[in-house]
């Protein structure tokens, strides 16, 4: 993995934050020493992922995926994973067959079990948390993460068992 490189007037800036009791917002020196370790711990963590991934030899994957062809995904049986991130309440209007319910509150830890290379569709009513999953998915390094934009409100277009709810989309 890479070092992570730290320009010497910012680690001095540090080091002087470290050591006085004049810490930001009234945090004593240990509490922002450990603040800082960890925010370096994640940022290294995410360069592994993104090593890991190798995103030089991806391929582009367009952030929309369209109602057909998610349709095809699903009547082919194709390489996904269907992701509703609406709340519990709103499964009671239906939904999109094969999908998973991972509400969007819990997108970042629910997402978890799946390999970084999934290809992954979120949906949801009208596609804002949807696109709001997809780009969560991507920070943590799920760079095959699309977005259904036409979510329910589309789909039930197609699918007598989903229905429209809610107020129309912009």
């Amino acid at each position: 993995m890479n070092k992570i490189e730290i320009p010497e007037e910012k680690y001095n800036e540090i080091a002087k934050l470290i050591e006085s009791s004049d810490s930001p917002v009234g945090i004593d020196a240990k509490k922002t020493h450990v603040i800082i370790i960890h925010k370096l711990m994640e940022i290294e963590r995410r360069l592994s992922n993104l090593e890991n991934n190798d995103v030089s030899k991806m391929k582009e994957i367009k952030p929309i995926i369209s109602t057909d062809e998610l349709r095809e995904l699903i009547d082919n049986s194709g390489n996904y994973v269907l992701i509703d991130v609406r709340e519990p309440s709103e499964l009671e209007y239906g939904m999109i067959p094969s999908a998973i319910n991972i509400p969007l509150d819990d997108i970042e830890f629910g997402i978890e079990r799946f390999d970084k290379n999934d290809n992954l569709i979120f949906y949801c009513r009208t596609g804002g948390r949807s696109h709001q999953a997809a780009e969560t998915a991507k920070r943590l390094g799920f760079f095959n993460s699309r977005n259904y934009k036409g979510s329910v409100w589309e789909w039930s277009k197609i699918d007598s068992n989903v229905m429209m709810y809610g107020p129309e989309p912009y």
